[in-house]
C-alpha cells in the first residue's frame, strides 16, 4: 500500500519533532492578518533576506575568481601560477558549494510562498510565465568558474600551460624586437 502525505507527515514529525513546532509557527496567514500584525519575520522576509545575501556572495565569488585569474596572468614564475590556480580552485569549490545551498534554501522558499496565490511572488512568477534561471547564478556560473580553476592548476601541474608573461613579450626576430635607431642630429657649428 503506497504511503500518503499525511502518513509522511506523521511520520518525519515523529522522527523530527521540532518539525512540528515550526509547522506551527508557519502557519500560513491571509495577506490582510500580514498587514494588521505589522512586522513579522515570515518567509517573504527570509526570501529577501537569502537573496540579498546570495546575491552578495555571488558578487563576491566573482570578485574572488577574477583576482585569482588576475594573479595567473600577472604571474612571474610557474610556481606562483601553480599555488595561485592550486589555491583558486579550492576556494571556489568551498564558494561554489555556498552558492548552491543557498539557491536551494531560495528555491525551496519561493516554492512555499507560491503556495499562497495572493503572495506577490506568485501573482508575478505567473506573469512572468514558468521556468526560472536562478539556477545559473546559484549553479552554472559558480561551477564553470570552477572548472576553468581546476583545469588550469591540472595543465600547470602537466606543464601544458603556457606562461602568461611569455605572451606580453613579443617574438625574439620580430620587427618589434629590432630597435632602429634613429638618425642623431647633426651637431651644431660653433659660431666663428
Amino acid at each position: 500500500m503506497a504511503e500518503t502525505t499525511e502518513d509522511v507527515e506523521k511520520r518525519e514529525t515523529v522522527a523530527h519533532p521540532q518539525w512540528q513546532l515550526v509547522d506551527e509557527i508557519h502557519a500560513p496567514i491571509s495577506a490582510q492578518k500580514r498587514n494588521e500584525v505589522g512586522p513579522v519575520w515570515d518567509m517573504s522576509q527570509e526570501r529577501a533576506f537569502l537573496e540579498n545575501l546570495m546575491n552578495q556572495r555571488f558578487t563576491f565569488f566573482l570578485v574572488f575568481f577574477s583576482a585569482i585569474v588576475a594573479g595567473v596572468v600577472n604571474a612571474k614564475s610557474e610556481l606562483v601560477t601553480k599555488l595561485l590556480l592550486g589555491f583558486g580552485s579550492v576556494m571556489t569549490v568551498l564558494f561554489a558549494k555556498v552558492l548552491w545551498r543557498s539557491h536551494r534554501k531560495l528555491d525551496l522558499i519561493l516554492d512555499d510562498l507560491k503556495t499562497d496565490k495572493t503572495h506577490p511572488a506568485t501573482i508575478i512568477d505567473r506573469r512572468a510565465g514558468r521556468g526560472s534561471v536562478r539556477w545559473i547564478l546559484g549553479w552554472g556560473i559558480p561551477w564553470l568558474c570552477c572548472g576553468i580553476l581546476i583545469a588550469g592548476f591540472v595543465l600547470a601541474i602537466a606543464g601544458r600551460l603556457p606562461s602568461f608573461s611569455d605572451l606580453r613579450q613579443p617574438p625574439t626576430g620580430s620587427p618589434q624586437m629590432q630597435r632602429v635607431q634613429p638618425n642623431p642630429l647633426p651637431k651644431p657649428q660653433p659660431s666663428k
